[in-house]
């Protein structure tokens, strides 16, 4: 066996001047080769170039040349002492089974041909008990789509290589694994009867495990993350609506009503607003208790919220009165919506501890049209056409100027 020599690397090792000299020995014993053959072909194409313009061509003068240039190339290896190389060894099948990647190779049958160590091990079997088997009746599960689509024959049919599929391959074992697949059509007959498909084969299992804990982590995040916007969502609505009735608080009402406003000197938006009262509620308290009373305020709001919806909204303004809000509507539209609530509220059935039990409502109702140079004087102006109501003995709607509707 040849010994191998280590050169020392590193500052304890210097050149000496013996080292120089042996590696530019070296360096001129492995230039004279090329150079000696270099100068004898271009003498031997001179020579052949005169015997062509001068002399009829001769296959000796051509044996001679090409004899003499062989002898001329092989002095210098004679006389510097360098042998020829020794003779390659290896062979296509030990190259086939040292490449660290399972490879098949399946005739058009879909039979596998050839199968490499490392894909034999992949597979949990042998070489020789693979050669010769269909690749299709492997140990293949889960849900494909049949034998046709399997990568071997689509490469056939396609006639290039395919992309790259994972199936599920059941060990002997019992274990599961995920093998990425890809096929290429390697040879193939001129009739196309015959030929061979190059398979790769490689383990993805760890890359999958991998991946279905980032995805079950994605999924524990996107869960999270709704939880976090719904409990959001949920402190958002309590700090903006009335927990008893549903409806806006009186913050947030004033807090979109002065956005309106700002929205309404810009584009000349009208704007209404009504002041809503449940008649009697005081006395309707005290005859039938706070129960009945809250039951009364729930059946109230919930009227008016089914009555409104898009721009309008209902905000609890205090008590037993709510203040509605309609963007784009004059007064007298506003006031035509509002009576057909009143006669709404007039017919409803307030509680069901008292089913004969009813109630009313009286409204007042303003716009951007008269007096009100900020929405609260907006809101004011409806609240003095509410009372104005109430004098006119309730259960009625007017606006701040005109008396729309009595029963």
């Amino acid at each position: 066996m040849r010994r191998a020599t280590h050169r020392r690397s590193g500052p304890a090792h210097r050149s000496t001047p013996r080292d120089r000299q042996r590696r530019s020995r070296r360096r001129i014993r492995s230039a004279v080769p090329p150079v000696v053959a270099g100068c004898i072909a271009i003498a031997v194409a001179g020579l052949l170039g005169w015997t062509t313009a001068e002399l009829p061509i001769d296959g000796t003068y051509l044996a001679a040349g090409i004899v003499t240039t062989a002898v001329a190339c092989g002095l210098p290896w004679m006389f510097t002492g360098n042998a020829p190389a020794p003779a390659f060894t290896t062979t296509v099948d030990d190259l086939f089974h040292s490449i660290p990647t399972g490879l098949m190779t399946v005739d058009a049958r879909g039979r596998i041909r050839d199968v490499n160590i490392h894909a034999a091990k992949l597979l949990r079997a042998t070489v020789t008990d693979l050669r010769g088997r269909d690749a299709s009746s492997l140990g293949w599960a889960g849900s494909r789509r049949g034998r046709r689509f399997d990568p071997w024959h689509l490469a056939f049919e396609q006639v290039g290589p395919t992309g790259e599929q994972w199936l599920r391959y059941q060990t002997p074992d019992g274990g599961l694994r995920s093998i990425a697949v890809v096929a290429s059509v390697a040879v193939w007959t001129a009739s196309r009867a015959e030929g061979l498909a190059v398979v790769t084969l490689r383990d993805v299992t760890d890359w999958e495990r991998r991946g279905d804990d980032q995805s079950r982590q994605v999924v524990r995040l996107q869960h999270e993350r709704r939880r976090i916007t719904d409990r959001h969502n949920h402190w958002r609505r309590l700090a903006s609506t009335d927990a008893l009735t549903g409806c806006l608080n009186r913050r947030t009402l004033f807090g979109r009503v002065d956005a309106i406003w700002k929205a309404r000197t810009r584009i000349d938006l009208p704007v209404a607003v009504a002041m809503i009262d449940i008649d009697h509620f005081k006395r309707l308290n005290d005859v039938h208790g706070h129960a009945v009373g809250d039951e009364a305020l729930k059946a109230v709001a919930g009227c008016l919220n089914e009555s409104f919806e898009g721009d309008d909204f209902v905000a609890r303004y205090g008590g037993e009165e709510f203040c509605v809000v309609m963007p784009g509507r004059t007064a007298g539209e506003a006031a035509a919506m509002i009576e057909r609530v009143r006669v709404a509220v007039e017919r409803l059935a307030i509680s069901r501890e008292v089913p004969d039990l009813r109630t009313s409502i009286s409204v007042g109702v303003s716009d951007t049209r008269g007096p009100s140079a900020t929405p609260l004087e907006m809101i004011n102006a409806a609240d003095r056409a509410l009372y104005a109501a109430k004098e006119h003995g309730r259960n009625r709607v007017m606006t701040h100027d005109t008396l729309v509707a009595t029963p």
